[in-house]
């Protein structure tokens, strides 16, 4: 998934031949797109409640010098940004 939240199927064009061995892949190993989407929310929900629940912990940057709130605000993590 990218940074917007989409995935290789919903990159790929219409009709391309990527399309369907992309979903044949996600039919054959079930994988659950919505559950997919979610996945990067969750964790950073967790990391935020571990951050606030544990005062030695401190906030990692990333290589763009962006802090847990500016990448959940830019992502538009609600629930991560009431968090921290």
């Amino acid at each position: 998934m990218n940074n917007e939240g989409d995935t290789p199927l919903d990159l790929a064009e219409e009709g391309e031949e990527i399309v369907e061995l992309l979903q044949e892949r996600i039919d054959r190993d079930m994988i659950d797109m919505e559950a997919v989407r979610g996945v990067e929310e969750t964790m950073m929900l967790e990391d935020a409640n571990r951050l606030k629940n544990d005062p030695v912990l401190k906030p990692l940057l990333s290589h763009a010098n962006a802090t847990p709130l500016h990448v959940a605000a830019a992502k538009n993590y609600m629930q991560v940004m009431r968090c921290v």
